[in-house]
């Protein structure tokens, strides 16, 4: 090769080197073809798995659009396959349905003290009908008034943990002193409860919650909040 061909092939090279490519960490299309994530799509992804494995699902759902609309690959490839977040959009049936015979329990205190039984069915997935038994005490000293409800009553739960609570049913209520002379009498009449709640946990078939509501009856009511256990 004579000296002036070396010379134009050193500058084809020297030419083709400075004309190509250079692909750097944050190109979206590395050599190896393999498409860099958007970060942020990276970081929300990880921050719905916190959601989930945390219950918060709802959370979850308003990630996943942001995450598809920032990286539709990455989305894909690894927020729909995360075990945590898939469990949280798409529970199965199982683990959350209420399909069948419930019970419950719970305590209130406030403006006096109750606790109540309900026995009934699932009529579907969000509604539960039963029978239920309420006692309570209505505090106003020094007298010592009490009532007792048989009722029926329909739960109904608008969101998967949110619930609202009617019963209406006859009640006896025991007042201590409703006579000019103080003496103690029993009065008959309507009795019922109306409330709200929120399940702290929801496993398959039972749950944990808080609850609030207005009831009585006999002539007497209390407001009152507590804790309750219901089995379905």
């Amino acid at each position: 090769m004579t000296a002036a061909a070396r010379r134009v092939a050193r500058i084809v090279v020297v030419s083709g080197l400075l004309s190509a490519p250079a692909y750097g960490d944050d190109d979206p299309h590395p050599g190896d073809g393999t498409p860099v994530p958007e970060a942020r799509a990276v970081e929300l992804t990880a921050e719905a798995r916190e959601q989930a494995v945390a219950g918060h699902c709802d959370l979850v759902a308003r990630l996943d659009g942001r995450v598809h609309q920032l990286d539709a690959l990455y989305y894909e490839r690894s927020f729909t396959t995360d075990p945590a977040i898939e469990a949280c959009l798409h529970p199965s049936r199982e683990e959350h349905a209420r399909t069948r015979f419930t019970a419950g329990l719970g305590v209130s205190v406030g403006t006096g003290m109750q606790g109540e039984l309900h026995l009934g069915w699932m009529v579907t997935e969000s509604i539960a009908m039963f029978g239920s038994v309420f006692v309570g005490t209505e505090q106003t000293e020094p007298e010592d008034n009490e009532y007792r409800v048989v009722a029926a009553g329909v739960r109904y739960w608008p969101f998967p943990r949110g619930f609202v609570d009617g019963r209406l049913g006859i009640a006896s209520g025991y007042h201590d002193a409703c006579t000019v002379g103080g003496d103690g009498c029993t009065k008959v009449g309507v009795g019922g409860w109306l409330g709200a709640g929120y399940e702290i946990v929801h496993e398959s078939r039972y749950g944990l919650e808080l609850h609030v509501e207005v009831a009585g009856g006999g002539g007497l009511a209390i407001v009152g909040a507590g804790i309750g256990a219901s089995f379905y």
